[in-house]
C-alpha cells in the first residue's frame, strides 16, 4: 500500500507530563500552597512561569501578580 510508513505514528519511550514532574519536579516559578477539599494541589505561579527568565519580583511588594491572558 502506498503511503503507509512502517514506522509508529508516536515516539516510543515519550514520557507522560505527570510523570516527568514527579522525577524531576515542578517547572521553575511555580509552587504548591496546599490542597483543595478533593485533595487535589493548589499553587501559585510567580513572573518566571510567563516569562521563562528570573526576574526580581515587582516593584511594589504589595502589587499583585497578573499573569499574562
Amino acid at each position: 500500500m502506498a503511503g503507509i510508513s512502517p514506522q509508529p505514528a508516536h515516539q516510543p519511550g515519550t514520557r507522560k507530563g505527570e510523570k516527568m514532574n514527579k522525577e524531576t519536579g515542578k517547572e521553575g516559578g511555580r509552587h504548591d500552597t496546599g490542597t483543595t477539599g478533593a485533595g487535589r494541589p493548589v499553587g501559585e505561579a510567580t513572573p518566571r512561569t510567563a516569562s521563562g527568565i528570573v526576574t526580581k519580583g515587582p516593584v511594589d511588594p504589595q502589587s499583585p501578580y497578573l499573569p499574562p491572558a
